[in-house]
């Protein structure tokens, strides 16, 4: 559900991005693997939002807000993700 308001609602999802960050980072290390697939995806979800951009949509006016995810949580990220990867 996450994921959704992201792509639809991006400037209104921007200012809860740091609470979804907290949870994925936390649920990425849950005991259940599906807690644990859906925690992912939503880091996934969050981290490619903040990227994508296409130069029609900025000349349209219409950029998406920069999340900034990648720059202040990437120790964390990849320390979770790598954790998931042993």
């Amino acid at each position: 559900m996450l994921e959704t308001c992201l792509t639809a609602a991006p400037y209104s999802f921007a200012p809860r991005v740091p609470v979804a960050v907290e949870a994925a980072l936390t649920f990425a290390n849950h005991t259940c693997i599906r807690v644990q697939f859906q925690a992912i995806q939503l880091i996934t979800s969050i981290c490619r939002a903040d990227e994508i951009d296409t130069a029609e949509n900025q000349s349209e006016g219409k950029a998406r807000p920069k999340l900034g995810v990648r720059k202040n949580n990437g120790n964390r990220l990849l320390e979770v993700l790598a954790k998931n990867l042993e």
